[in-house]
């Protein structure tokens, strides 16, 4: 997984975390969240919330970005967005809407290629 620095997103570069190439690949999708969620992530994978449910994924980090901003707090000040590839063999059994990406079964979850911190300071929009 590659930790990727934050470069302050702005509206001239569309609010995009990551480089083109993982921004522009069809099969990568981005996940944003508070940072004290990663590690939870990283040893246990993408969990649905609850049974039945599924994990939501943006189709662009700039979705992922709004939500990691929304997710920090006094628990967690800074947020995080994950990019992760999708499987190909998953994209015929996965929910795929405009902006989000929805899976729900756990085999087809994912996998973390690459990571942001978004910092405390930083202001969404």
């Amino acid at each position: 997984m590659v930790d990727y620095p934050f470069l302050n997103p702005t509206s001239e570069n569309g609010y995009r975390v990551f480089p083109s190439d993982l921004e522009d690949d069809q099969l990568v999708v981005f996940h944003g969240t508070a940072l004290c969620n990663l590690n939870s992530i990283l040893e246990g994978g993408f969990r649905p919330k609850c049974q039945g449910g599924g994990v939501s994924f943006a189709r662009g980090s700039e979705l992922a970005l709004g939500y990691a901003a929304a997710r920090r707090g006094p628990h967690s000040p800074d947020g995080v967005v994950l990019a992760a590839r999708l499987h190909p063999g998953a994209v015929a059994e996965i929910v795929i809407e405009n902006s989000t990406v929805d899976v729900y079964k756990l085999e087809l979850m994912p996998t973390i290629i690459g990571m942001c911190v978004i910092p405390a300071a930083y202001q969404h929009r």
